[in-house]
């Protein structure tokens, strides 16, 4: 059986928590049994917005919650999974995983004491990239040392994930070269904004830790 995706886990999770079989769930939604399988044993599957809406009616929750989106709670609110197991991750495993980009938490030390604010980044030579705004609380970081970056993904419907920690100094870059190949990197914050303000963060040290569950 191929390895299911992160919605065929949550579907399959919330389908035995309401104790129904793949038969009730089909009587429930009119959905065939074949197609239902498929959506839980498939990687890559994803019905269409009619299907998910009938999905999430017969089971009794929101297609937030099956796309994984759900924006009304902390993440990992759901505990621990059966039998979970913590792993160290490589080095080389950390920069495989954070390369993509996304949100991460920046921690440094403020005017107010230990500080941790989201910022969006990405990865440029194993370095991480991020655009402020001037006047933020970012502006005071150039040349500070040590600052932390925590990354991490979470897949409740598994009770699995990962958690990558970074630590190194920040640095403003003004060579006008190495600017323009930033530039093209596509950083943006999420609030928008973030002028031409780059911070890289030059990694000291990256660790990472696994979570993972009996299946």
């Amino acid at each position: 059986m191929a390895n299911p995706g992160a919605f065929g886990r949550r579907l399959t999770r919330r389908r035995e928590e309401l104790g129904l079989s793949l038969e009730d769930l089909s009587k429930r939604t009119g959905t065939a049994v074949p197609y239902l399988r498929h959506l839980e044993t498939s990687p890559v599957a994803m019905p269409d917005a009619r299907a998910i809406l009938k999905l999430a009616a017969g089971l009794e929750t929101t297609s937030a919650y099956l796309f994984g989106t759900e924006m009304d709670r902390p993440s990992g609110a759901g505990g621990a999974g059966e039998s979970p197991s913590t792993s160290e991750i490589s080095e080389d495993e950390c920069w495989r995983l954070i390369g993509p980009g996304g949100v991460a938490r920046l921690v440094f030390d403020s005017e107010r004491g230990p500080t941790a604010l989201p910022v969006n980044f990405r990865t440029v030579d194993r370095a991480i990239v991020f655009r402020t705004e001037s006047g933020s609380h970012f502006d005071h970081l150039d040349g500070q040392e040590p600052v932390g970056l925590e990354i991490d993904q979470l897949d409740e419907a598994s009770s699995s994930g990962w958690s990558v920690l970074l630590t190194g100094r920040v640095r403003r870059p003004t060579d006008e070269a190495e600017l323009e190949k930033l530039r093209d990197v596509g950083v943006s914050p999420w609030p928008g904004g973030g002028d031409d303000h780059y911070l890289v963060l030059e990694a000291q040290e990256i660790t990472g830790r696994g979570i993972d569950v009996e299946r």
